[in-house]
């Protein structure tokens, strides 16, 4: 990779902080590990299934690179094993 941009909607609730997201708000921290996951080439997790059990937890311990995200999470603040797991397979 040569270069990379990543850019936030001003409209969003953005939370930057380092303690629980507020309800109704977007994890700042979050949403760019996810996006520098896609930046990296790496995939949604398990992105060929309709529904995928890991994804559908609601714990700190969920993927990282899930399709959908939560308000008011910290879940995709840290690289999880099934994390590694998705960047071991896609290098």
């Amino acid at each position: 990779m040569y270069s990379a941009n990543m850019k936030v909607d001003s409209a969003e609730l953005w939370y930057a902080g380092t303690g629980a997201t507020p309800n109704n708000h977007v994890d700042l921290w979050s949403i760019a590990l996810h996006e520098a996951g896609h930046m990296t080439a790496w995939v949604h997790h398990l992105d060929e299934f309709e529904y995928d059990p890991e994804c559908a937890t609601h714990d700190e311990f969920r993927p990282t690179m899930c399709k959908e995200y939560l308000l008011g999470t910290v879940r995709g603040r840290t690289l999880e094993s099934h994390d590694v797991d998705t960047f071991d397979n896609a290098y």
